[in-house]
């Protein structure tokens, strides 16, 4: 990789956060900026990290680091060729799942020390059909001669934000956008980035879910049919096509919460309660933007 240099910069990735709106943006990696000892520039260089995600993410935007905030440099006289970022799911082979090519100059929205562009979003899940989680990679490759410094060392100045979770980092020389082989050593992190919306959760499938845990309780029959009777009316007022009667819904799960408290250490236990009570309060929050 290419030589070294002295610099203190900020370095934040910022992502977009959504229950069932966009309220404000937020960090998916924090840096402590009084960590970072030194930047490399990694010409001729395909590099990034690896990541697992905690719950299902839409990535809107792909972004580079640009520490100065001048613009990103390209390869040849005027700087013909510029940074290509992809992002793959790591099966085998590796899946492209979305790509900005050609980066250069003042393109895109500085943001948070980075470049991002848009790309047509991308649903990322969490977990496969088998239930095991998913390994996704954030690259890019940066043309010869480039001397972006796109790399930061120690790679602890960057910390990962929920739902990200950083894993290795890698590199490796080519001539075009790939994903590379070689593991980096620990102590540097590389500056590709994007920005994201975590998939806000369905109701109608919480509801549902929280029908199975009912089920799965083997509770008194009497109890167990008013419970499933209100989570049924619930899950009516959702499916309605009118959106107001989401409040209806809610009328429907607090409901459901009275009676549980009202046979809490009677015909419920009372971890049992605590488990109803929660999920179906979750419901409610979801179902009022909280």
């Amino acid at each position: 990789m290419g030589a070294k240099k002295g610099k203190i910069g900020l370095v934040v990735f910022a992502v977009l956060v959504s229950c069932m709106t966009i309220s404000f943006a937020e960090d998916a990696v924090s840096v402590n900026t009084a960590d970072i000892t030194s930047t490399n520039a990694p010409s001729g260089m395909n590099y990034g990290w690896e990541f697992t995600i905690s719950e299902d993410i839409t990535v809107t935007r792909l972004g580079l680091l640009d520490l100065d905030g001048d613009g990103l440099t390209g390869s040849g006289y005027p700087y013909y060729t510029g940074h290509d970022i992809g992002l793959w799911r790591l099966d085998v082979p590796p899946t492209l799942l979305a790509i900005a090519e050609g980066l250069i100059g003042d393109v895109g929205e500085l943001l948070n020390a980075h470049r991002y562009v848009d790309i047509e979003d991308v649903t990322l899940a969490a977990r496969d059909e088998s239930e095991n989680p998913v390994t996704y990679f954030i690259g890019a490759w940066s043309p010869p001669a480039s001397w972006d410094h796109t790399a930061i060392w120690p790679a602890t100045a960057a910390t990962a934000n929920s739902p990200v979770s950083i894993g290795a980092q890698k590199w490796e020389s080519g001539a075009g956008l790939a994903v590379p082989s070689a593991n980096t050593a620990e102590l540097n992190h590389h500056g590709v980035n994007f920005q994201f919306e975590v998939v806000p959760e369905d109701p109608v499938v919480m509801i549902g879910d929280l029908v199975d845990t009912v089920t799965a309780m083997n509770l008194q029959q009497g109890i167990d049919n008013s419970l499933d009777a209100k989570l049924d009316a619930a899950l009516g007022a959702l499916e309605d096509a009118n959106q107001n009667n989401d409040a209806s819904a809610v009328n429907k799960l607090q409901a459901f919460i009275n009676e549980v408290e009202a046979q809490r250490d009677n015909k419920i236990t009372n971890e049992q309660a605590d488990e109803l009570h929660d999920a179906a309060q979750a419901i409610i929050d979801l179902l009022n933007g909280s």
